[in-house]
C-alpha cells in the first residue's frame, strides 16, 4: 500500500511530504507553515482546512493556530505539547479535550 501523503505547491515546483514526516502546522495570517523532517514550507491556506483534511490522518488541532501530528506528541502537558524533536506548542484552553494522550 502507497503512503499516505500532502502535495503542495512550493515556489514553482508541487512536492509530496509524507505525512508521517510532517510534525506540525503553524497558521501565520494567511500563511501556514507545514514543519516536516524534510523542511519547513509555506504555502496559502486556512489552518481550519488542512485540520480537516488531516483529521483521519492522526493528526489533532490543539490550539487556532496549530495542528500535530499525534504520533509526535511526546509528552502533553496543561498548556503546551511537546513533540518527539523537543520543539512545543501551545495547546489552546478550548482544545484540550481533544488532545487525549494514552
Amino acid at each position: 500500500m502507497a503512503s499516505a501523503h500532502l502535495t503542495l505547491q512550493s515556489g514553482n515546483a508541487l512536492v509530496r511530504i509524507p505525512l508521517e514526516s510532517i510534525l506540525y502546522l503553524e497558521s501565520r495570517r494567511h500563511y501556514l507553515m507545514v514543519y516536516a523532517r524534510c523542511g519547513t514550507f509555506r504555502i496559502r491556506g486556512k489552518i481550519s482546512e488542512y485540520a480537516e483534511r488531516l483529521r483521519g490522518a492522526g493528526f489533532v488541532q490543539i490550539h487556532r493556530c496549530y495542528v500535530v501530528n499525534r504520533a509526535e506528541v511526546a509528552a502533553a502537558r496543561h498548556a503546551e505539547v511537546e513533540l518527539a524533536d523537543g520543539t512545543r506548542v501551545p495547546i489552546g484552553r478550548r482544545y484540550r479535550a481533544s488532545l487525549s494522550i494514552p
